[in-house]
């Protein structure tokens, strides 16, 4: 080994009969002769538990928002979210869906006086209407325009939440009765029923639902 290194000289060759031999014990690959730090064992760790997703732990859904009175279904309504009807609700002025919605309306009635429409859903956002108790019954009398009037049990019977009396107020003014969709806006009814919302008004006017946007009703 001496002999074979570059620059060697020659009376160094010959002066080992045997090969060089380092006696110290190999150390081994990687990093495991390093120091442990204080307190923890050299020795093989276990592998970690496989992570089980099963809903533990998890943000739930926010609750709804119970309203009782117009008041509250109009602040509710701007907070955006879920908002569910506990009463039945008067309103005398239209109310502005800017966010995405979704109003239960629980078995209940949104009754507009008649001067205005009901909801003006702006471009970008979103109204769903549900309806939590379907099984209640209204009773509605007229005969083109319907009034609600459940002391008139023997009149038109709809079954579940409504939105009625909503009256396009002056032309130009709305497109709708009931419900007006903007550009870009969209409208989905999973539930309820919108009864008695008119227009006096020939041409681009509808008293139900008059729609720029998407207007999908299921069921």
């Amino acid at each position: 080994p001496v002999c074979g290194a570059e620059g060697a000289l020659p009376e160094n060759c010959g002066k080992c009969s045997e090969p060089l031999v380092n006696d110290a014990a190999p150390e081994p690959e990687g990093e495991e002769n390093e120091e442990q730090p204080e307190g923890e064992s050299s020795e093989a760790q276990p592998e970690a538990s496989p992570v089980v997703l099963n809903g533990e732990g998890e943000t739930p859904a926010a609750a709804a928002t119970e309203v009782t009175t117009a008041d509250e279904l109009i602040a509710a309504v701007a907070n955006g979210g879920t908002v569910k009807l506990m009463a039945n609700v008067a309103i005398s002025s239209r109310i502005d869906i800017v966010g995405n919605v979704t109003i239960d309306l629980n078995g209940h009635v949104i009754q507009s006086n008649g001067s205005n429409i009901i909801f003006h859903i702006r471009g970008g956002a979103a109204l769903t209407l549900e309806d939590s108790d379907p099984g209640k019954v209204h009773y509605f009398t007229g005969g083109d325009l319907w009034s609600w009037d459940d002391t008139a049990t023997g009149g038109h019977a709809v079954s579940g939440g409504v939105i009625t009396g909503g009256r396009v107020p002056a032309m130009g003014s709305s497109n709708a009765g009931g419900v007006f969709i903007n550009r870009g806006a969209s409208f989905t009814m999973n539930g309820g029923s919108i009864v008695g919302c008119v227009t006096s008004f020939s041409g681009s006017y509808a008293g139900g639902v008059y729609n720029e946007g998407t207007f999908t009703m299921n069921g």
